[in-house]
């Protein structure tokens, strides 16, 4: 009984693309590479390291997390991922596929001290913000912008 589950299918144009970049910054296309890569195209959500590793797991693939590492570390050299902070766990990285040019989803604000995170999901906020981020040239590859503040727990206030 095969119980590996194969890396989920990603669109063609957006890998052919995503392996040009890797060349253009002196990279081969090693499976390694190829395998993080379609993990990340395919990812609905942000990917961690564990993430990236018990999904090449379940797919039968043998690849170490140190490799997953600098693998990230490089999509991210590239272009092809931005890496963040995962909200849940301090100091923990999260990696996105990094758009060319699209609004984000959602703000977020994020506790400098303990990683809490506040999601805004509003579209006329999102709209505004994103036209004055293009107006100050910050709009390209802007997939997800993190506001970092310390949360009013933290900073021993409350609202009045």
């Amino acid at each position: 009984m095969n119980t590996t589950q194969p890396l989920a299918a990603v669109d063609d144009a957006d890998f052919a693309h995503a392996l040009k970049q890797l060349q253009q910054h002196g990279f081969r296309a090693t499976l390694a590479r190829q395998d993080v890569l379609k993990i990340l195209l395919a990812a609905k959500q942000p990917v961690t390291v564990e993430s990236v590793y018990r999904t090449v797991t379940a797919a039968g693939l043998t690849l170490s997390q140190a490799s997953i590492y600098r693998v990230l570390a490089e999509l991210d050299t590239c272009g092809i991922a931005r890496r963040g902070w995962d909200g849940g766990e301090p100091g923990r990285r999260s990696y996105v596929r990094a758009p060319s040019v699209a609004p984000p989803a959602c703000y977020r604000f994020v506790c400098r001290s303990c990683a809490g995170v506040f999601e805004i999901r509003d579209k006329f906020f999102s709209q505004q913000l994103y036209e004055h981020a293009q107006q100050a040239g910050f709009d390209q590859q802007l997939d997800r912008m993190d506001i970092q503040i310390t949360c009013n727990a933290c900073a021993g206030t409350s609202p009045v």
